[in-house]
Order: C-alpha cells, then sequence, then structure tokens
C-alpha cells in the first residue's frame, strides 16, 4: 500500500508543480516525464511480480495452502518495500546535482577512515613495537624525558614497528635545507618528510636502535638494509653518526663508512660536499657512499648528485623510494 501512495504523492507534486510553458524550461518538462516514464515502469514492474507469485501461489496450492499464502504474502510485502526504497532511492539520486555524491556508502567509508586517522594521532604510544593494532600510520609517541609527538609507524616492513625517520618517494619536498630544517624536521607525515636531528638523537640515545633503510628504483626493484647500535650524537656534537654496525639485508653496505661523520647541511659544510652534491648528510673528507637527502630526479640517471646509495647497484644511480626507519 505504501507504494501507491508514494506513486499519489510524487503525481500531486507534479501537479504541484506544474508543466513549462515555453522553452526555456524544456529541460524542466523532460525531466518530469522521466519520472513518470520511471513510475509508470515500477508500476509494470509491481504488475509483473505479482503475476509471478500469483502463478507460484496456483501451482503450489495442492499443498499446505495456508502455509504457502502466509509465505507469499510475506515475500510480496518485503519485495514491495524494497521496490519502494529502490524508487525513493532513485528520486533522490535524480534530484540530486552531479557534482554532489550519489552513493552515502562512499562517503560513510571516507568518514569511517577520517575517524580511524583522527584516532591515531590521538593514541599515544610508547613505542611503535607496542601498538596494538599493527596498522601503519600517525601515532602520539610518549618519550622519556620529552614531550609527545607524532611519529609515523611503519608495520608491514620487517616485522613491522618500525619508526620512520626519512621518507622520499616523489620529490615533492625539498630537502635540500639548512641546519634547523634538519634539526627541527620538515615535510608532513603523510608524505615525504625528515623527523628532525634532534628527535633522532633523543631516540637512539635513549637505547639501542635497530635502522632498517629500504629503497627502491624506478624499474621497481627493492633492496633493504638493517643496522645495529644505530646512534646519532647531539647538536653539540654536530650530530655525528656515534655508532651503527651491518647486521643483513639485500641492500649492499654504504652507511657503515659515515660513521664518525658529522652531519652536513647546505649552510654548516664541513667538508664542501654538501656544496658539490646537494645532499645534506653524514659526510666525510670523502663525501659520501650514500647521499639518501641528495636531488630527487624522476629520470633514471647514474648521476652523484641525486638521492641514492651506491650499494644498491653499485654505481650512483638515483633511486625512486627512500625510507629510513629505526626500532
Amino acid at each position: 500500500m505504501f507504494f501507491w501512495f508514494f506513486v499519489l504523492y510524487l503525481l500531486a507534486s507534479f501537479c504541484a508543480e506544474g508543466f513549462p510553458t515555453n522553452s526555456s524550461d524544456g529541460f524542466g518538462y523532460e525531466l518530469l516525464l522521466a519520472k513518470m516514464d520511471f513510475l509508470e515502469y515500477k508500476i509494470l514492474e509491481m504488475q509483473v511480480e505479482m503475476k509471478e507469485h500469483s502463478e507460484a501461489i496456483l501451482y503450489n496450492q495442492n499443498r499446505n495452502k495456508q502455509d504457502v499464502l502466509d509465505q507469499t504474502s510475506d515475500i510480496l510485502e518485503q519485495q514491495k518495500m524494497t521496490a519502494n526504497h529502490d524508487a525513493i532511492k532513485q528520486s533522490i539520486f535524480e534530484l540530486r546535482p552531479k557534482k554532489h555524491p550519489s552513493d552515502n556508502s562512499k562517503l560513510a567509508e571516507v568518514l569511517a577512515k577520517g575517524k580511524a586517522v583522527q584516532s591515531q594521532k590521538s593514541k599515544t604510544i610508547a613505542s611503535c613495537e607496542d601498538e596494538q593494532t599493527k596498522q601503519s600510520g600517525q601515532y602520539s609517541l610518549s618519550v622519556e624525558n620529552s614531550t609527545a609527538f607524532q611519529v609515523y609507524c611503519e608495520q608491514r616492513l620487517q616485522g613491522g614497528g618500525w619508526i620512520v625517520i626519512q621518507n622520499r618517494f616523489d620529490g615533492s619536498v625539498d630537502f635540500y635545507r639548512n641546519w634547523v630544517d634538519y634539526k627541527e624536521g620538515f615535510g608532513n607525515l603523510s608524505g615525504e618528510f625528515w623527523m628532525g636531528l634532534e628527535k633522532i638523537h633523543l631516540l637512539t640515545s635513549q637505547k639501542p636502535r635497530m635502522l632498517l633503510v629500504y629503497l627502491e628504483d624506478f624499474g621497481g626493484n627493492s633492496k633493504f638494509a638493517v643496522y645495529d647500535n644505530f646512534e646519532v650524537g647531539s647538536e653539540s656534537e654536530k650530530y655525528i653518526l656515534k655508532n651503527v654496525l651491518r647486521l643483513y639485508g639485500t641492500l649492499d653496505d654504504s652507511l657503515v663508512i659515515h660513521k664518525e661523520s658529522t652531519f652536513t647541511t647546505r649552510d654548516v659544510d664541513f667538508t664542501l660536499c654538501v656544496d658539490k652534491y646537494f645532499g645534506a648528510w653524514w659526510n666525510s673528507k670523502k663525501c659520501y657512499y650514500s647521499n639518501l637527502n641528495g636531488p630527487y630526479l624522476t629520470l633514471k640517471v647514474d648521476d652523484t648528485k641525486s638521492m641514492n646509495w651506491h650499494g644498491f647497484s653499485n654505481k650512483h644511480e638515483n633511486l625512486k623510494i627512500s625510507r629510513m626507519m629505526i626500532k
């Protein structure tokens, strides 16, 4: 019954709106015709459904007639309700401006993801390893003798539990920066970023840390290296790479040779390497064997002035992805 009330309601609304009287309202006229065609189709659809179910009832009448009638009545009622809902949804869809979403499930999905991200940001954890959901994302990290700060936890690579300290993948962030920027950090945790030497020093000076270096070239080839006892000194020590010990991985080492080298930037360059290769790093007098903060190039070339790691292919091939993580 509700469906027929709905039909009468729409017909009444058509009459109330009136039909266009001039050519400028042609679109409105076509819209009304379309709606009337739709209503006619729904009525025919209901008639077909009723006919099919009537035949089914006649076919089964030799069985328990009362049960069949009751079940058929329920089915017809449910189908009518479904048809009514579809009709209403279609009418709403036709009236909705095209630039707005017509599927509320998509909107609900977006809202749910937004709430999940916000929940992660507000949730304070002691370490990415102890985070219970094991979902990669942003979290508030509680650190001894320091205020909590936002970090990105990587939970998929090499067993998870990693705090990402550097992330590059599209060249959208300029890494040719000064000492203060590298000290405090820059970029966005949802994109490319450098955590900041002060935070890296804080985390690595409290307890022994493992370092994971994950790299990928423009051909889709990926390699990694895991190091132990990774430690960065304080600012008064010029954020020296105090210690790093190679453990295992598919990536040939290009970092241990930088041990005991101080960090250099474009405005604090003791080696003149940054001025020559445009990459802030733990440079020695021989400059570098790895330069993951060098310029991001979008073409696959062998260039010392690029984001590269010599041990990836035994040459200074510029890379597509660089991610450094500690735990």
